[in-house]
């Protein structure tokens, strides 16, 4: 059994944690939990949904997922995980603010592409103004 299958395993009996998977010098999670961790800590998501970051930031995620009520299991190897309990898990609350965060991001970022595109459009039609008046004199 490979690591990331154990991890997905260890998720799918404690579902209200944050699973964090250790590969090589960095730790990577999944899906719901790499949005909250978008959200709290605003590391990158990537398109398959899922955030890495060095093990030597274990310590500031582990504290900040405490803070905010999170339980999370650390999944160091295969054979071996590390439970952190928290009284008054907000796993599914955070979940949802982590979801209408990114989908309140995904709007801006696809505003800020159309203002970008349009900008890029009318600059292009001001050149081509410009060089035909030019050539008429």
């Amino acid at each position: 059994m490979t690591i990331t299958e154990y991890g997905k395993l260890i998720k799918e009996e404690n579902e209200n944690f944050i699973v964090l998977i250790k590969y090589g010098k960095f730790y990577r999670c999944f899906d719901y939990d790499a949005f909250i961790i978008h959200y709290l800590l605003k590391y990158k998501l990537t398109s398959k949904n899922t955030i890495g970051f060095p093990i030597e930031c274990l310590d500031k995620v582990l504290n900040i997922l405490k803070h905010n009520n999170l339980s999370t299991i650390v999944v160091n190897n295969n054979i071996n995980y590390i439970k952190y309990e928290v009284i008054n898990n907000k796993y599914n609350k955070l979940v949802k603010n982590a979801l209408n965060y990114n989908n309140e991001e995904m709007a801006k970022n696809d505003i800020i592409c159309t203002i970008n595109n349009k900008i890029s459009k009318d600059f292009s039609l001001l050149y081509k103004i410009k060089t035909f008046i030019d050539n008429l004199n």
